[in-house]
């Protein structure tokens, strides 16, 4: 199963934002994902400017999450996130933690980008019950957005941490 969280909608009405984030990173891996088998990924708006919704975002998808394993309990977990729906992805990761019945390991998360720019969800460390970390950053010399610092950079011995720094800017690296 795959779980992807887009950047910030900025506000826009749905169907603003799905125009703009058709083509996204993290929209594509979710429209691949249902085309190999149908109804295993799973797409999320991302966080309302200054991350607004990103506590409510991470919860919905941990729901889908425990939803969706309930019917096929033996189903890996793959976390896609951009921006801001990154640190959602992080927080998702770390809610699978605590579930009551079941704690959960997390396969994979691809990260493009992620930051958190917001007080109300902490994401500076990957869980420790991912498995593999994959993390496309924007290269700070571009100038995109710097002041926005990336989230998710501190992770645990047991999990494989691979980061690249694309020469892009900030939605460059978000497709």
């Amino acid at each position: 199963m795959l779980v992807g969280i887009d950047g910030t909608a900025g506000g826009w009405d749905d169907a603003d934002y799905r125009k703009m984030n058709d083509t996204s990173f993290v929209s594509r891996a979710i429209n691949l994902a249902n085309t190999a088998k149908p109804e295993s990924g799973k797409y999320f708006q991302g966080p309302y400017p200054g991350g607004l919704g990103t506590g409510r975002i991470a919860f919905d998808a941990s729901s889908f999450i425990r939803e969706f394993q309930r019917k096929s309990p033996d189903e890996p977990i793959f976390l896609v996130g951009h921006s801001r729906g990154g640190a959602a992805c992080i927080k998702v990761a770390e809610e699978a933690r605590d579930y009551p019945d079941d704690k959960k390991t997390i396969e994979a998360m691809f990260l493009f980008d992620a930051v958190s720019m917001t007080l109300t969800v902490d994401t500076d460390c990957i869980p420790p019950n991912v498995g593999r970390v994959y993390h496309a950053i924007r290269d700070p010399a571009i100038g995109s957005r710097a002041s926005w610092g990336n989230t998710g950079l501190q992770y645990s011995r047991s999990t494989l941490y691979i980061k690249r720094i694309f020469s892009c800017t900030h939605a460059g690296v978000g497709g």
